[in-house]
Parts: structure tokens; sequence; C-alpha cells
């Protein structure tokens, strides 16, 4: 068992890599109509890849082509896969039209769409269809600090399964209590990878992190943005009360995951209290984790539930200690994002703001940047400022500057330790890339654009709720300039929440035609 399960581990390890480092495109590509016929350009110009594959296709033509019927509970996994396939492309097939490319990419998305329900037919097209979806995903990749946390844990079930596919093809060998046990632990590496990053900061978080810096943080992004500062100073005061009981709840799920395969209730309670804690972290920040909260349900539904697991032994001495070691080593074999932070009252903020033909100066939210707006909702813009600053993000910081902010501090105090503690993290590199970036998407846009987007009726829900939305509520008005304002904003008790800085950082110009 514990061969077959190194077996599987090292495999998933290989194929990851190749399979991320094959599909990573040149940015020129996406200039292109057709983004996977560049990606199939690619892979034909390195011979050895064609060649290999023939070899396989003729090797194991009967086998390519197998049926889920061919696999134990194979109706079972092909709905589970086949709902994976589907989320994803919800996701990757109904973004706003790319205007730094100035591309809509229809066959991409046809394709997609296409091949996601073609994993409900065959195995093989769950290969077919991560050669597809990642090169779409590589588009996002243009403008700095893009993030693949949240659809990264159901693309790795993806090609966790594609280990187990190779596996059945080449040596006709597939055992379903291994799929089960190595889909549940690829889940917990994800959760304990959080969960450990919290410990590692000594008793900072476990006894002084107040989540309830969330609310006024997350408010300055546009969280809650109906809602006035006095109600936001009063809902953070009142929630201080939950700090600690929340905590607890939050450890007991991102480390309780390495005791999962103790038994079926607590492996069903750790997925379910994780479940419960994204829909609190929404309530809290607008951070929605819908996604991950889809899978946990698929995987509940699917395979932790006592008819699944009834008739497989999968609860017992050695899968529990394979599982601990596995989820505890995950970061060697899974590399997870970790999702753990020290909550701070003070935060950055980055808004855009843009100057019309007729004179009219209007918000660009960070939808308008789509499929950009990971970047422009988080703001990671401190390359733009030759001033020092905090290493804050999103109300975010390290053990250093969650001291110092975990008692109240004056304008001044705080003004004092940010130039004496802050780094400049201006980089003339990365503004002229960025200046270059909205130059080409807003002249692309002020050319392009046809008054309203449809895809905003089918698009999923966004990962980051920020508000407002909507741009012109008129039609469209080109624009003539950006202008990038950066936010300090500051939460006390005393004082409540309130804005302490504004400062305008760049000045960018668009070319009209």
């Amino acid at each position: 068992m514990i061969s077959r399960i190194s077996g599987i581990v090292l495999a998933f390890y290989l194929i990851e890599k190749v399979l991320f480092r094959i599909t990573s495109l040149p940015f020129d590509s996406y200039s292109s109509t057709f983004i996977y016929w560049e990606f199939l350009k690619k892979i034909g110009s390195t011979i050895y890849i064609p060649i290999l594959c023939i070899l396989l296709v003729i090797i194991y033509a009967k086998h390519v082509v197998i049926p889920w019927k061919s696999f134990e509970k194979g109706n079972q996994i092909r709905l589970f896969l086949t709902a994976i396939g589907l989320i994803l492309t919800w996701i990757f097939s109904t973004y706003n039209y790319n205007y730094y490319f100035d591309q809509w990419h229809v066959y991409d998305r046809i394709l997609l769409c296409a091949t996601a329900l073609l994993i409900f037919y065959r195995p093989i097209f769950v290969v077919s269809f991560l050669s597809m979806l990642l090169p779409i995903i590589g588009q996002e990749e243009v403008i700095q600090l893009f993030s693949l946390a949240a659809p990264l844990l159901p693309i790795r079930l993806l090609i966790l399964f594609t280990v187990f596919l190779f596996a059945r093809i080449v040596f006709k060998r597939f055992n379903y209590r291994d799929f089960v046990f190595m889909v549940s632990c690829l889940v917990g590496v994800h959760y304990f990878a959080s969960g450990i990053r919290k410990v590692f900061t000594g008793f900072e978080w476990i006894l002084y992190n107040k989540i309830n810096y969330l609310v006024p943080s997350m408010y300055g992004n546009g969280w809650f943005s109906w809602a006035s500062p006095e109600f936001i100073s009063s809902a953070t005061a009142f929630l201080e009360y939950f700090n600690f009981p929340l905590k607890v709840f939050t450890l007991s799920i991102e480390i309780g995951v390495l005791f999962m395969f103790i038994n079926l209730k607590w492996a069903r309670y750790c997925l379910i209290g994780a479940i419960i804690m994204h829909m609190g972290i929404v309530v809290y920040s607008g951070i929605f984790f819908w996604l991950w909260s889809l899978i946990l349900i698929l995987v509940l539904y699917f395979f932790l539930n006592e008819k699944a697991v009834e008739n497989s032994i999968l609860f017992t001495k050695k899968y529990f200690v394979v599982a601990f070691f596995l989820i505890g080593m995950g970061q060697f074999w899974s590399r997870p994002i970790p999702l753990s932070w020290l909550d701070t009252p003070l935060n950055y903020t980055h808004k855009f703001f843009a100057e019309t033909a007729n004179g009219n100066v209007v918000q660009l939210t960070p939808k308008f940047f789509s499929p950009y707006v990971f970047q422009f909702t988080t703001g990671k813009f401190k390359y733009l400022n030759n001033e020092p600053r905090l290493p804050i993000l999103w109300g975010a910081t390290n053990v250093q500057t969650s001291s110092f902010l975990r008692v109240p501090q004056s304008e001044e105090s705080i003004s004092n330790f940010e130039s004496e503690n802050g780094k400049i993290y201006y980089n003339e590199k990365s503004k002229s890339s960025f200046i270059d970036f909205v130059q080409r998407f807003v002249s692309n846009w002020n050319e392009s654009y046809p008054g309203e987007n449809y895809m905003d009726y089918i698009q999923p829900p966004r990962m980051l709720l920020t508000f407002p939305t909507d741009l012109f509520s008129d039609g469209k008005d080109e624009i003539v300039k950006v202008k990038v304002i950066e936010t300090t904003t500051l939460y006390s008790k005393e004082k409540g929440f309130r804005e302490i800085r504004n400062k305008e950082l760049l000045e960018i110009n668009i070319p009209i035609e």
C-alpha cells in the first residue's frame, strides 16, 4: 500500500510540473484568436513530445479510450470529475472580453465547454480538458501577482485523476480506495498549509490576532459599501467578542485535517466545518471561496458518506498513518498556497479614477479590468509609490507590524513607524509595464466597448466581492486619463473607521486615435 501511494505521489508531482510547463505560453500568443492552436504549435515545435504521444497511442491504442465502466464505481467518479470540469468551464469561459489582447478567444471558450461535457463520455478527455484550460488561464499572468489560489485545488484533483488514468492504461490497475484516499489527502493538504502557517506565527495569531479587523479593512476595499463608517465601526467592535471562539474553530478544521482518517465522522466534520468557515469569511471580508465549498460538497456527496465507504476499508491505522504523513508534508509534493495572515486595523487601498472626454470623473472598478479582476481588487501596486510603506495587503501583515498595531496608535506614531520600519517598494520597470498595460487596455476599450457586457448575466460569483461594480450608468464615455490613488484607512475603538491619507501615485494619459 505504501509503495502504491508513493508512486502516485511521485507521478502527481512530475505530471503537474510537466503540465504547467508545457501549457505556459508566451504572452504574444494571446493576441491570436485561437489560444489552443498556439499551444499545439508550441508542442509541435518540440518534436519529442508529439513523438512520445504517438508512441503511447500506438502501444496502448485499445486502452486510451477506455470507458468509465472500466473503473470501479466509474459512474460515481465520472459525475465527480464532470462536475469539476463544468465548474471550471463556467469560470474560464465566461470572462469578459480581454481588451489588453483585444480578443474574445471564442474558439477556446467553445472548445473548453465541449471538452468539459466530453469528460462524461470518456476519462481521457480529462487530460484534453486540462491542456485547454491551463493555456486560457495563462493570459491572466500578463499583469503581476495573479493568484491561482481558488482554482488550484480543483485543477489538482483533475491532475490526480490523470495519474490514476495513466496507471489504468499502462498497468491495467485502478484502486478505488487509493483514489478516494488521495482525493481526501489533497483536499486536506490545502487546508493544513493555512493552519500550520498560523501556528508558525507563534502566539501572535492564536493569542493576539483580531479577526474582526477584517471588516474595516475590506470596507476600505469596497465590501459592505452600502454601510456607513459608523455602522462598520460598531460592527467591528461587536465582532471582537467572537475572535477567540472563531480562532479555535478555524484551527480545529485546518489542523484537524491532519487526523482526517481517524474515522468518517471526523473527516466529515473537517469538510463541513470548512464550508461553514468559508461562509463566515464571506461575511467578514467578502472573500467568497464558493469554488472550494462546492468541491467539498462534491467530495462529501460522492466519497465521504456512509454508503460510499461502507464496503471500502478506508479508515484503518495504515491509511491514518500514511495520511498523517502526506498531509503534514504536503508542502513538498503538492505545494499548496497557504491562506493565512495577521489582521491589522491599518490598510492601503489603490483606487482607479478615469477622466472622460466629456470631463466626467468615474471610478474604474476592478471588474472594468476583467479578466484581471484579482490583481486590481487586491491592489498590489506599492511599486508605484516612492515612499516607505508597511508590508500590509488587504489588512494582512507580518508579526512586527501586527505587534505594533495591537494597541491603539495615533496617526503620528503610525507615520513614524512607517518611516522607520516601512519599505520603499517603488520599481521603475514594474511601473513602466503597468502604464503600458493600462494604456493598451483602455485604448482598446475606447475603440471596441459595445456599451453592454452580456457575459455579466452568466458569470459565476466573484471570489473577491467588492462594490460598486457598475461603470457608466448612461453608456460609453471615452476615457482620456486614468489616475491611481492610494488611500490609507485606519480603525480604532475610540475614533472608529476613517481615511487618514489620500495620495495620487500616478496619472496615465490614454492615447486617442
